[in-house]
């Protein structure tokens, strides 16, 4: 895990939810290129509870192909910035209904 920018968080496989939790405080985004541990997703999900205007920049996954139902963001429908930078990995978008608070989407 490391400060890719001012504000800015970079989450890897290797970040541990205490890794997460002691500086998401100071995120205003959080982003990732591969797929997250369970774990770590569900650290990152309830810490996106208590901040959620955190922008989540998802993008990378390259060779995989990644389900339009957005499974892969299970737990984190709350969020109210969301950006998906992920053209030819993406099967579609339909899992976008379930993110009801959303303000901001990029894709």
């Amino acid at each position: 895990m490391e400060w890719v920018a001012p504000g800015r968080l970079l989450v890897s496989s290797a970040t541990t939810p205490r890794e997460l939790s002691r500086l998401f405080s100071r995120a205003d985004t959080v982003q990732w290129r591969e797929p997250l541990p369970e774990a770590l997703l569900r650290s990152l999900a309830g810490s996106l509870a208590k901040r959620p205007e955190v922008e989540v920049y998802v993008y990378g996954h390259d060779g995989q192909t990644l389900p339009s139902d957005l499974s892969f963001l299970a737990g984190l429908e709350h969020v109210q910035r969301l950006s998906l930078n992920l053209r030819g990995v993406l099967e579609g978008a339909d899992g976008l209904e379930r993110f009801r608070d959303l303000r901001v989407l990029s894709l």
